[in-house]
């Protein structure tokens, strides 16, 4: 799974030209396993069901706020590859998301 999506999001943001963020995973690759030239996931995988809503907003939270802690932006909603404009009600994203009942 991480392969595969890792490929696409690779050829998606190579076709649109985003030079920015090819250059922030390839740079991620220096510190994979392996002979790789691009890394978008981490080596390690620890899954967590999530059994309710409050561990969704938990994990979608630590997930929109991963770019905010690198620095990269002040609020996670200015991130352009991130879910959280659409998640907090603020704008559209380049990829719509399908909500799930609870």
């Amino acid at each position: 799974m991480k392969r595969h999506t890792s490929t696409q999001i690779r050829h998606v943001l190579e076709r649109r030209g985003d030079k920015l963020a090819v250059r922030i995973f390839s740079g991620g690759a220096k510190y994979g396993k392996g002979n790789i030239r691009w890394k978008l996931w981490q080596d390690e995988f620890h899954p967590i069901a999530i059994t309710s809503e409050e561990v969704f907003h938990q994990k979608a939270n630590y997930i929109h706020d991963n770019p905010v802690r690198k620095r990269l932006v002040d609020d996670p909603q200015h991130w352009l590859y991130s879910s959280a404009r659409e998640f907090y009600g603020s704008g559209q994203e380049p990829l719509k998301i399908d909500w799930a009942e609870w």
